[in-house]
């Protein structure tokens, strides 16, 4: 029954730990980044995955769609870029 009663105990500890880290790394997202007063952490990583995302995007586009023919292209006859 310890036994038992202990790992409960150690379990729900370690759940609270990780919700009080969780809530500390929420709290550092929302702050201003040094030199800036209204860019947060968060507000950051947003915009960084939109365009990167984006630029993924058209890239992709743009990758797939232009072939060019060349001198060295011998049989396959088209090197994409």
């Amino acid at each position: 029954i310890l036994q038992s009663a202990g790992k409960n105990i150690r379990g729900e500890l370690d759940s609270t730990l990780e919700k009080l880290a969780r809530r500390q790394q929420n709290n550092k997202d929302n702050e201003p980044l040094p030199g800036y007063t209204t860019l947060t952490r968060r507000d950051y990583n947003e915009i960084y995955e939109s365009l990167k995302r984006a630029l993924q995007k058209e890239l992709g586009i743009s990758v797939k769609g232009s072939e060019e023919k060349t001198e060295y292209s011998g049989k396959e006859g088209t090197k994409k870029l």
